[in-house]
């Protein structure tokens, strides 16, 4: 994987969670999911903490500046995705990948992830797929 979309990968991989797992519904926006930090990526800066930093996240969208507009264009570029997600959950569900991403720690983490996937839960490998 290129080390210059990790950042943007794994956030959105993260922010999809709640419709991979079936806890929203197809036409359910994700700021619906009260547990996610979707939100705060969507808020302006005076209304989300402090300590909370966007603008690498949003600049790896090809979003500059954080303003008003580029938190719009982020919200439906990941909202499309979940929109993609929702209507066809195979295309995660089929992504298989024998790759590691990252340090030994994080290598580690995928061989349990890939064990824990065998329960039916879900796992990182879908960070490889474009789509996910």
């Amino acid at each position: 994987m290129d080390k210059g979309c990790y950042l943007k990968r794994a956030c959105d991989y993260v922010h999809l969670n709640p419709v991979r797992a079936h806890l929203l519904g197809t036409e359910d926006r994700l700021l619906a999911y009260p547990w996610s930090s979707f939100g705060w990526y969507l808020a302006a800066p005076e209304h989300r903490p402090g300590w909370m930093r966007v603008d690498r996240l949003l600049g790896e969208h090809g979003i500059q500046p954080d303003s008003a507009a580029g938190r719009q264009e982020f919200e439906r570029h990941v909202e499309a995705r979940s929109t993609r997600l929702a209507h066809n959950p195979s295309v995660c569900r089929n992504a298989r990948s024998t790759s590691a991403i990252g340090s030994e720690p994080i290598t580690r983490l995928t061989a349990l992830s890939k064990t824990v996937a065998r329960l039916s839960v879900i796992t990182t490998e879908s960070l490889n797929t474009p789509d996910c």
